[in-house]
């Protein structure tokens, strides 16, 4: 920079705003202090900004579009709101992790070439859209039109498990017009975000490693192995979270992603198809019964 376009700092000044963006950061982190168990949307003033980029969560009212910024969110599994009117994002730090699955290993394809997944920090939601949400975005219950009704058991309108058999052109209509509305960005994640997101650091061919006993499996995932004969997926984070604390990254209803893929397998298919690399070609015009979605919020 040439010196005579520096700006001039008087004596002290330095020192000043250093201390002034200090007290912005402490200021932040008493927000979300405060925040933990509940109340205060976090929006409208710098500070407030600064306290929603470090947040570990963030929590967005479906109706009003009101943004809470958590470090915690203590009551994510008793509380009934966080899977009906509320959404819980969770933070996933920039980085690179491997995506992919070696050739010649367990049931791997050919567009699984191993590969470097680099992200730019985003949230992502900890539990697959439930059927209260979608209603309460799009007012529709596409997936009461399922026939026969024995295809996914007694999971018709049960507000919280996934939203199911919704075509991906609808998805992209309404996570529109939703975002439009609510003043944030909704969207579905790319093939990307979604396996760095279900691997959680890890290199295994699932998110616990790469075990395939089924006593291990059912710890995380609803899949045919595990399912013991039920039909449906379950209630959103009915099984333990993977290593970022994301519920049902695997099995339970396949997710669409914003690359046109479906990933994670569901209730009703095996293990294998259920892996971190597996991918499958949706078709955005066609819904399906063993098919719902994961959303990333933009604040």
């Amino acid at each position: 920079m040439d010196t005579a376009r520096r700006p001039h700092l008087r004596p002290g000044m330095t020192a000043m705003l250093r201390h002034t963006l200090m007290g912005l950061i402490l200021a932040a982190g008493m927000l979300l202090q405060s925040g933990c168990g509940g109340g205060g949307t976090q929006t409208g003033t710098l500070v407030q900004n600064v306290s929603i980029i470090v947040a570990n969560y963030l929590v967005l009212d479906l109706a009003s579009g009101d943004v809470e910024a958590r470090s915690d969110v203590p009551n994510l599994a008793t509380s009934s709101e966080y899977r009906r009117t509320k959404m819980v994002f969770k933070a996933i730090s920039a980085g690179a992790n491997g995506i992919g699955q070696a050739p010649g290993s367990f049931s791997a394809q050919a567009d699984e070439s191993p590969g470097t997944a680099n992200v730019r920090k985003y949230y992502i939601a900890v539990f697959e859209m439930t059927q209260a949400q979608w209603q309460v975005l799009a007012g529709t219950t596409p997936w009461t039109l399922v026939n026969p009704t024995s295809v996914v058991g007694g999971i018709i309108n049960s507000p919280e498990a996934p939203a199911f058999d919704i075509r991906q052109a609808s998805v992209t209509q309404t996570l529109a017009s939703a975002s439009s509305r609510l003043g944030v960005v909704l969207d579905l994640p790319t093939d990307d975000q979604w396996e760095y997101a279900c691997r959680a650091g890890g290199a295994g061919i699932f998110c616990w490693g790469s075990s395939r006993s089924d006593l291990v499996a059912r710890t995380y995932a609803q899949v045919g192995e595990t399912a013991a004969g039920a039909t449906g997926p379950l209630i959103v984070g009915s099984l333990s979270p993977n290593g970022y604390g994301l519920f049902d990254m695997h099995g339970n209803v396949w997710e669409m992603t914003k690359s046109g893929t479906m990933r994670g397998g569901s209730w009703s298919d095996t293990l294998t198809q259920a892996r971190s690399a597996n991918k499958v070609t949706l078709d955005p015009q066609l819904a399906h019964a063993l098919v719902g979605m994961r959303l990333v919020l933009v604040p």
